[in-house]
């Protein structure tokens, strides 16, 4: 299935719906250094973009053929460092 990745980060969700697969056509992220580590990853197009702004996005996702959109949260949302775990608290 022709697969985009939105909120791509360094390809983790992309990696494993690769492996169960899915072709990845695309990722999309804004953070320089997910978007490098990404390209020095995979073989497939990862374009720097901001996906707040949905319109333009929107116009550059419809060119490829795709069936899914799949998608990380974006780290602003990430409640990592905010918990407790048994060795102490989270980073």
């Amino acid at each position: 299935m022709g697969t985009v990745d939105l909120f791509s980060g360094c390809a983790r969700i992309s990696l494993g719906f690769e492996l169960s697969g899915f072709q990845i056509l695309l990722a999309l992220d804004n953070w320089d250094a997910a978007v490098k580590c990404y390209r020095a990853s995979f073989n497939y197009p990862v374009l720097k973009r901001d996906l707040t702004v949905i319109g333009s996005v929107a116009a550059e996702i419809q060119e490829y053929r795709l069936e899914i959109i799949i998608g990380g949260l974006p780290q602003d949302f990430s409640q990592a460092g905010k918990h407790h775990t048994l060795f102490g608290k989270a980073e």
